[in-house]
């Protein structure tokens, strides 16, 4: 953006060196709290994934596993075996969808000029 200086002649806007320096700054502060990819893969090396417990997945998984050991050809359990296979699969969408969404995001970081 330029605009006429002292001399008529075309400078900078005087507040592009005052975004440019917030911009850098702005930078800083994403790479000092890790919210750059290259920042975020830093923070994570050497450190295994967490798998979280206790979650609605983990009850599922451990009614049916109670349920494996039980009687197959029991009906009582049919519906609950659908439904459960319904949240399993809505769960998996879900996780999909976070990390699709995430990697979309990283991928478009402005990078520093």
């Amino acid at each position: 953006m330029m605009v006429p200086g002292s001399r008529n002649q075309q400078r900078p806007h005087p507040l592009l060196a005052e975004v440019r320096s917030l911009v850098h700054e702005s930078r800083l502060h994403e790479v000092e709290l890790g919210l750059t990819p290259a920042a975020e893969s830093k923070s994570k090396a050497g450190v295994p994934p967490v798998r979280p417990t206790g979650g609605a997945l983990d009850e599922m998984a451990n009614r049916r596993a109670g349920r494996a050991s039980a009687d197959a050809d029991d009906d009582d359990h049919d519906d609950q075996d659908d439904e459960d296979d319904q949240d399993v699969e809505l769960a998996k969408r879900q996780l999909v969808n976070f990390y699709e969404i995430r990697k979309r995001g990283a991928s478009t970081t402005p990078t520093p000029s």
